[in-house]
């Protein structure tokens, strides 16, 4: 009897730490499976804020940036707009200048064209005029110089060059000069420029045979600082280049002269 209680005894011992272990390794189960769980939640929601990152990347360069660019330029716009008020004022006034000049400039045309040729009565001309000689001459030698044949009219350019630039000039209004400063070797007319608005301009090169350098001075006068008399025939010059050798002003040379005619389209 003894025997078997003993027995019973280490019997129930053993249950005790085999449930004992099953217990423990339960517990370890549980903590391995917590530890995955863990991971797994963890690796999720990295994915879940990539995407987030991701989603608000794409929200921020399809919509925020073309947005933020059309809040810059629709506040350049408005500055523009608003710098452009503001400088009405001083638009309007050189507007307002601009005009009374040239409403002069045609009103004293001919007293211009005596102050320019001939130096007569140069004093007596609007102050805006005597200011502006240059802005002047200009408005009155630019003419216009196309037909709705040809781009440019090489009729006129030539009759301008034959009746004006090569003709001597005088100081005496009441002499009619007609000898020549110079002969015409050669003209060549380029191909026209167009500039903003609708002034136009078109190189010409010639080469001219001048005796002596009161000759060239001569053709160079009538070119930038005198106004030719007939306005049907005044055109717009600007020297650009003149090849002439200045160690050799007595003799005759022939000079080779670029220069663009200025005119209106």
């Amino acid at each position: 009897m003894e025997q078997q209680n003993s027995n019973l005894i280490d019997q129930i011992i053993s249950n005790q730490s085999t449930a004992k272990n099953d217990a423990n390794i339960t517990q370890e189960n549980e903590g391995q499976v917590l530890i995955t769980t863990a991971r797994v939640v963890s690796i999720r929601y990295k994915i879940y804020v990539l995407a987030l990152l991701a989603l608000v990347g794409y929200f921020a360069y399809s919509y925020v940036q073309p947005a933020y660019h059309d809040y810059i330029n629709i506040n350049s716009q408005l500055s523009n707009i608003t710098l452009d008020i503001d400088n009405f004022p001083t638009k309007k006034l050189k507007y307002e200048a601009d005009r009374k000049l040239v409403t002069t400039i045609t009103q004293q045309q001919n007293q211009i064209i005596s102050c320019l040729n001939y130096q007569l009565g140069c004093a007596q001309l609007d102050k805006s005029i005597q200011n502006n000689f240059g802005i002047a001459r200009s408005y009155i030698q630019l003419n216009l110089l196309s037909t709705p044949k040809m781009a440019v009219d090489e009729k006129k350019i030539l009759a301008n060059i034959n009746e004006f630039l090569i003709k001597k000039t005088s100081n005496d209004p009441s002499i009619v000069s007609r000898s020549k400063n110079g002969n015409i070797n050669n003209i060549a007319i380029g191909e026209p420029k167009a500039w903003p608005g609708i002034l136009w301009s078109v190189p010409i090169r010639v080469n001219i045979t001048f005796a002596d350098k009161d000759s060239l001075l001569s053709f160079i006068d009538n070119a930038e600082t005198n106004v030719l008399d007939d306005a049907n025939y005044r055109i717009l010059y600007k020297l650009d280049e003149v090849s002439y050798d200045i160690v050799k002003y007595t003799a005759e040379q022939k000079v080779d002269i670029l220069m663009n005619a200025y005119y209106l389209n």
